[in-house]
C-alpha cells in the first residue's frame, strides 16, 4: 500500500507517518493529495474505518475552505465525535449556515461534556457564543509547556503534568486527564525513561481501552524485557486496532508479534490484515523517543 510513496525524511514508518508527511512536508501538493486519496481507497477496501476517516481529516487541511463543508459532513458520518463535529461547526459557520453551525456546536459540547474534555468544552462554548475560534486550548498549551524538556527536567515535567491531571479530574475532565497521562508517556519516551514509561503506560491502559493505550503498554513491556506480558498485549493491541479500523496501529502491533515470535496468539485473519506493511517494519523495537509517532499521528472522533 505504501510502496508508491517516497519515504518520509526520517526513519519512522507506517500509515500515519505517510499521512503526516503528505500533509506537512511534501512540497508537491497535488501529488500528496493523490496519495492521501489512494490511501483512503485502500483503507475502505480493507474495511479500515478509522484509517479512512484519518485520510478525510488530512484532506480537510488540504482543500480550500469552500470545499471543507462537504468533507466535514462526510467525516462526521464516518467518525462521529466531538472533534469531527467541531470541524463541521467551523465549516458550517464559514459557509454562513448559522443554524447548522449551532447544531454541530451543541453536538460538540454534548460529546465533550460526556467525555470530560475541558478544552473541547471551551471550544464548543466559544462557537456557540460566536466568538473567534482562534484561542489556543488552555490545557493542551499547559501540557506542551510542561513537557518541553529544553526548559524542564523530566522530574519537573512529571510533577507539573501530574498536577494538571489532578486539576482536570477535580473539574470532571476525564478525557483531559487521559491526555495528561499521554503527555507523561511522551515525556518519559523523550527522556528514555523506560521504567517511568511502563508505569505511565499501565496507568493509561487502566483509564481507557484503545489500541493507542494497549500498544503503548506493549511497547513499554517489550522495552523492559517483560516478554510474556508484551506478547499478550501486542495481540490485544492488534485485536483492538482491527476493531477500530486503524491500519497504522494494527501494523505496529503485528510487527511486535513478529519481533516476539508470538503470531500464534491471534487468528490468521487478524495476522494477515496488515502483514505486508508489518514485514517492512524494522526488526528491532521502534525508537522510544518517537513513541507518539509510533502510536499514530492523526486523531479524529472521540
Amino acid at each position: 500500500m505504501l510502496q508508491s510513496y517516497p519515504p518520509p525524511p526520517w526513519h519512522l514508518t507506517g500509515f500515519d507517518a505517510v499521512l503526516m508527511y503528505a500533509s506537512l512536508d511534501d512540497p508537491e501538493h497535488d501529488r500528496a493529495e493523490r496519495i492521501v486519496r489512494a490511501l483512503r481507497r485502500e483503507s475502505l477496501r480493507r474495511g479500515a474505518r478509522l484509517s479512512a476517516a484519518k485520510c478525510l481529516h488530512t484532506l480537510y487541511s488540504f482543500v480550500p475552505p469552500p470545499y471543507r463543508l462537504r468533507l466535514s459532513r462526510k467525516l462526521t458520518l464516518e467518525a462521529p465525535g466531538m472533534r469531527t463535529y467541531y470541524k463541521l461547526a467551523l465549516s458550517e459557520r464559514a459557509a454562513g449556515h448559522s443554524v447548522e453551525a449551532a447544531v454541530a456546536a451543541r453536538q460538540t459540547l454534548r460529546l465533550a461534556e460526556r467525555a470530560g474534555d475541558l478544552d473541547e468544552i471551551e471550544d464548543a462554548q466559544r462557537l456557540l457564543s460566536a466568538a473567534p475560534a482562534t484561542a489556543l486550548n488552555p490545557f493542551r498549551r499547559q501540557l506542551d509547556r510542561a513537557g518541553n524538556l529544553n526548559t524542564n527536567s523530566p522530574v519537573t515535567a512529571y510533577a507539573v503534568i501530574r498536577r494538571l491531571k489532578v486539576d482536570a479530574m477535580r473539574r470532571g475532565g476525564r478525557a483531559t486527564a487521559v491526555e495528561c497521562v499521554r503527555s507523561l508517556l511522551t515525556v518519559a519516551a523523550l527522556a528514555q525513561d523506560t521504567r517511568a514509561g511502563l508505569r505511565f503506560a499501565r496507568e493509561l491502559a487502566t483509564m481507557e481501552t484503545s489500541s493507542f493505550s494497549s500498544l503503548a503498554l506493549a511497547l513499554a513491556l517489550e522495552r523492559v524485557r517483560r516478554m510474556d506480558e508484551a506478547r499478550e498485549t501486542f495481540a490485544e493491541s492488534l485485536r483492538l486496532a482491527r476493531r477500530e479500523g486503524d491500519l497504522h496501529r494494527a501494523t505496529k502491533a503485528t510487527a511486535g508479534l513478529l519481533r516476539t515470535r508470538s503470531e500464534g496468539l491471534v487468528t490468521k485473519a487478524e495476522l494477515r490484515w496488515t502483514m505486508p506493511e508489518a514485514r517492512r517494519e524494522p526488526n528491532s523495537p521502534p525508537d522510544y523517543r518517537f513513541l507518539r509517532a509510533t502510536l499514530g499521528f492523526v486523531g479524529v472522533g472521540r
